[in-house]
């Protein structure tokens, strides 16, 4: 998202040395009880349960890659289904069953990871991707998507782009969050 196209170690040493400051956007995750902020991603749904299951299952295996491909295995299997509608603002774009959802400042996630291919960190703006209702067989086949940044292309996806994206929880029950990769309870 900002250009460094390598992520290892003489590639960030690079980026510094040519010392060049922009300003990017944040977002702010708000729900009843809490808010934080994100710098990249934030994601509820399939996305938040394959995160807290990999960190679960890195108890047992030290690769966190493969922890996260067993996690998102296992997931995938009988994915979850929420309900609610999200709005991009005040507008709705989405309501029904749905099996997650990301909001994107940046268009990388977890990676390499393309969920929000459109984002832009410095535009103003967050981009929503809803991925609806779909099972193992169509998660599976459309798994390549997420990294090529198709995945938005497909008859699952709904996006929207505004300042402010809401998601109104039909179920009330709460659900598993992640900002930037790191789970949050709310």
């Amino acid at each position: 998202s900002i250009g460094l196209h390598h992520p290892d170690i003489p590639s960030a040493i690079s980026a510094m040395k040519r010392f060049s400051v922009s300003r990017v956007d944040t977002a702010l995750a708000l729900w009843e009880n809490g808010s934080r902020s994100f710098l990249n991603s934030s994601g509820i749904g399939l996305d938040a349960i394959v995160l807290h299951r990999a960190i679960s299952l890195r108890k047992f295996i030290r690769l966190p890659k493969l922890s996260y491909m067993l996690a998102l295995a296992g997931s995938a299997v009988l994915p979850p289904v929420l309900h609610g509608s999200f709005l991009a603002d005040g507008k709705e774009f989405y309501s029904g069953g749905f099996v997650t959802f990301t909001t994107g400042v940046g268009c990388y996630s977890g990676g390499g990871m393309r969920l929000s291919p459109t984002a832009k960190p410095d535009d103003g703006l967050l981009d929503g991707l809803c991925l609806t209702q779909m099972g193992f067989f169509t998660i599976v086949r459309n798994l390549g998507r997420v990294f090529d940044g198709t995945l938005h292309t497909t008859r699952w996806a709904r996006l929207a782009r505004g300042k402010v994206l809401r998601f109104l929880d039909f179920q009330q029950r709460g659900f598993l969050l992640e900002l930037d990769g790191e789970p949050v309870s709310t």
